[in-house]
């Protein structure tokens, strides 16, 4: 199965890397704002599957990780 990152965070790219596991780096085009009166953990969960949802289309067969 295809791994796929929604993300082009050099930093996560290298964590990927370090497990030795083949992947694909897709960018989501997600705008990181934080909306009015969000909470840090509440943005990164929302930004983390706004952008693998972004993805997922372009890649059905895939296992695709969304992350912030």
């Amino acid at each position: 199965m295809q791994l796929v990152l929604a993300s082009t965070s050099p930093y996560r790219r290298v964590l990927l890397e370090r497990l030795g596991i083949p992947f694909s780096v897709a960018d989501p085009g997600v705008v990181e704002e934080r909306l009015s009166g969000e909470a840090p953990e509440s943005m990164a969960r929302r930004l983390a599957q706004a952008k693998a949802l972004a993805v997922a289309p372009r890649f059905r067969e895939a296992l695709v990780i969304g992350c912030d």
